[in-house]
């Protein structure tokens, strides 16, 4: 998988919001409220995770399991989408 990197938030505390139904979009904020990522997830298990206002792919959701290559970015995506997966 090809991605480009993708800086992670200084703190590990996102916190998400996302809309309904079978396909949504979820907004990653840091702990200042700035928006860092942005989510399409679909089916409830699966998605693509992008950088904030881009189509640069930070990370993927397949079949509830994350996909990051960036360390802390993946454990910061873990934490907020622990709620929703």
């Amino acid at each position: 998988m090809n991605r480009s990197a993708s800086s992670p938030p200084k703190r590990a505390n996102m916190t998400a919001r996302r809309g309904s139904g079978m396909a949504s979009a979820t907004r990653f904020e840091d702990d200042k409220g700035k928006h860092t990522h942005t989510a399409w997830l679909y089916q409830g298990d699966s998605g693509t995770i992008f950088k904030a206002d881009s189509t640069t792919v930070a990370a993927e959701v397949v079949q509830g399991f994350l996909e990051c290559d960036n360390s802390k970015l993946n454990i910061a995506l873990q934490l907020a989408l622990a709620t929703f997966l």
